[in-house]
């Protein structure tokens, strides 16, 4: 059930928390937009991967507030392991040749694993029914016009 601070956002679009679901939103769209191109054009780059996962993540802060309002949604897709599977870390070898001798440092460093981009996908799409769920919605003028399906 919507809270006051809830339809006072719905009503005010220029409500500073509506602007931020909004943005971080729009901004997952278009790395998700940019994923999609590189795809079909062979491959993602590392790069764009890591853009479109950081931009899930913003979008799931931005919508984690309200998640009782669209509770079964977000259980479903289980949308709470977000931080868990995007905060994978691993061991980086740190071996070095010293004049034909290999060493090692005996520090470990780990480096970020990547989520798959699949399963980002995923997700993406979860976070945007939630938002419809919740209330997070663009108005296109007199009627609603029905997001197409993911492709």
């Amino acid at each position: 059930m919507p809270t006051y601070e809830q339809d006072k956002i719905e009503e005010n679009s220029s409500h500073p928390a509506a602007k931020m679901v909004h943005n971080a939103l729009g901004e997952m769209h278009e790395a998700r937009r940019e994923v999609r191109q590189e795809t079909l054009g062979g491959g993602v780059r590392r790069r764009t991967h890591l853009w479109f996962e950081a931009t899930v993540v913003s979008a799931y802060d931005e919508l984690r507030p309200y998640r009782v309002a669209a509770a079964t949604i977000w259980s479903k897709h289980e949308i709470e392991k977000i931080h868990q599977i995007t905060n994978r870390r691993e061991p980086v070898d740190q071996t070095r040749n010293a004049g034909g001798v290999v060493q090692s440092s005996g520090d470990v460093e780990y480096r970020h694993v990547p989520v798959a981009v699949e399963t980002l996908l995923e997700l993406s799409h979860a976070l945007d029914e939630c938002a419809r769920e919740i209330g997070f919605t663009i108005n296109f003028g007199e009627e609603d016009v029905e997001s197409p399906e993911p492709f």
